[in-house]
């Protein structure tokens, strides 16, 4: 009996350790992105171009934006909310994005008069 719990325990361990890893190395990725937006910021116009619900309740925001004829795209969370034409998400208006200029893939968006409906939180502006 005490090997079972034994063999459980150091599963249990093992499966946390998994999931410590992989959490650090998600928040590892987004501060690394994070800061190279905020080290070699370069800004430009996006346009959003989808806004979906999710499983969880909550919204997602995706935009494209484009560098020296390239297309790039980003996503980010946000609650509800529609623009004064009625449009759910701005779908279509333009925005800020704010990229690295070291590595363009990376992003974050200023949603203007509506940034307080975005639920991502950037590690670093």
């Amino acid at each position: 009996m005490e090997k079972k719990y034994s063999q459980k325990r150091i599963s249990d361990i093992a499966t946390l350790i998994v999931i410590g890893i992989l959490i650090i190395g998600v928040l590892n990725y987004h501060y690394k992105k994070d800061s190279s937006v905020a080290e070699y910021k370069t800004e430009t116009i996006g346009e959003i171009t989808d806004y979906r619900h999710r499983k969880d309740f909550s919204y997602s925001l995706k935009y494209e934006y484009y560098v020296d004829g390239k297309k790039y795209e980003g996503s980010v969370g946000t609650g509800f909310f529609k623009c004064e034409d009625g449009t759910k998400g701005c779908v279509g208006n333009e925005v800020k994005v704010y990229y690295s200029s070291k590595e363009p893939k990376y992003s974050q968006v200023n949603l203007g008069e509506y940034e307080e409906h975005k639920t991502t939180i950037y590690l670093k502006e």
